[in-house]
């Protein structure tokens, strides 16, 4: 296959930076989605689910609440005292009070063990399954076919799960991209909201994750298509070369393609031009 230089250094370049931006988000947003995908994905590829990332994930959460959780705590008390009634001014200097007495060497009251099992607890049954469920995705990568042998592809993002297959809307059954950009990630966010009004702090990191999930996929689908588009660009700007810059057509004749800069005159010397447009793109192994 012959790639169209002239489309890739004046068309293509132009996305270097935004294909940078997006690369460096998909990498971000892997973290969430990590997150959740063990629960409803299964035989990911080896390259797509990480079980490094799986536990460094554990560890950093784990410690989120025993960090933060003083905060927290302050923080729920002063929206209890919002609802209850208190003035802006007492209830801020109250959270003030919290803020510097609460913690594990504090002078005043101290950790609270029960506030933080009563809304804390969820938190870390919910990473025991998601661990659970990470080791279970590892065993299944060691019983898959060998990558190196052909036998499955490394960035499989998986079987989804057949429930979401099931789902139908307006009577019509679901594509695999409604179901990764909306499904998944909806089933995910309803959770977290629920969680949220069970006054659970895991329900704002499910429902946060599933954010990323959705934004995830979403760029994913996105630089899935700019691909396919740029193929069908980089074909028509060799398919419309005569007629866009020998010719000279309007773009209106040639399917919209058009060769920006200045064409020499003499069409013999514009063919000549057009003729160095092209590579061969062909690698030959001996």
């Amino acid at each position: 296959m012959k790639k169209n230089l002239y489309f890739r250094s004046v068309y293509k370049s132009s996305q270097a930076l935004e294909d940078t931006v997006l690369g460096s988000t998909l990498r971000i947003l892997s973290l969430p989605r990590t997150l959740l995908e063990v629960f409803i994905r299964k035989n990911m590829g080896e390259r797509f689910f990480s079980f490094g990332t799986a536990t460094f994930l554990l560890i950093a959460l784990a410690a989120f609440p025993i960090v933060l959780g003083p905060q927290l705590q302050a923080l729920s008390s002063l929206t209890d005292s919002s609802r209850n009634g208190f003035g802006d001014y007492n209830s801020m200097r109250e959270m003030n009070t919290m803020m510097e007495a609460r913690n594990f060497g504090g002078r005043s009251r101290g950790f609270d063990w029960g506030y933080f099992f009563l809304h804390h607890l969820t938190w870390y049954l919910f990473l025991g399954a998601f661990y659970y469920f990470a080791l279970e995705r590892r065993k299944e990568i060691k019983r898959l076919p060998s990558v190196f042998d052909f036998g499955r592809s490394s960035v499989d993002p998986g079987e989804i799960h057949p429930r979401f297959w099931d789902f139908k809307w307006k009577n019509q059954s679901v594509d695999i991209r409604m179901i990764e950009t909306i499904l998944e990630p909806l089933f995910f966010f309803v959770i977290g909201a629920v969680l949220i009004i069970l006054q659970q702090m895991v329900g704002y990191l499910i429902l946060l994750s599933s954010i990323g999930y959705w934004m995830s996929y979403r760029i994913s689908y996105f630089q899935g298509d700019q691909f396919i588009m740029d193929t069908i660009d980089e074909m028509l700007f060799s398919q419309e070369k005569a007629n866009a810059f020998i010719a000279d057509k309007d773009p209106k004749e040639t399917n919209g393609v058009r060769y920006y800069g200045r064409k020499p005159a003499d069409p013999d010397t514009r063919r000549k031009v057009a003729e160095m447009f092209e590579e061969d793109e062909n690698v030959e192994v001996n």
